[in-house]
């Protein structure tokens, strides 16, 4: 019977001390999970505030191009009505 009991209660010390490995991944796990969640907002703030610069130099974009359209236009109307005179 004493066998026993000795079994039993190493049975039981082996099963407190992988319970508390459990609780201790448990809690990494947790904590990686936060810092994950963490970085990925992170990364999206980011990647929001690139969009907007994006948008902007969009637009920006256009207007030089619309600009630089009227320029040609202009200056091919004035060498036509120059070169018709």
């Amino acid at each position: 019977m004493a066998r026993l009991e000795e079994r039993v209660g190493a049975l039981e010390a082996t099963i407190a001390e992988l319970m508390g490995r459990v609780e201790g991944l448990s809690k990494r796990i947790g904590d990686l999970r936060n810092d994950v969640n963490h970085r990925l907002e992170e990364l999206s703030r980011r990647m929001d505030r690139l969009e907007d610069g994006m948008e902007r130099l969009d637009d920006r974009l256009d207007g030089s191009f619309r600009w630089t359209v009227g320029l040609l236009i202009t200056m091919w109307v004035t060498v036509l009505l120059a070169t018709l005179h």
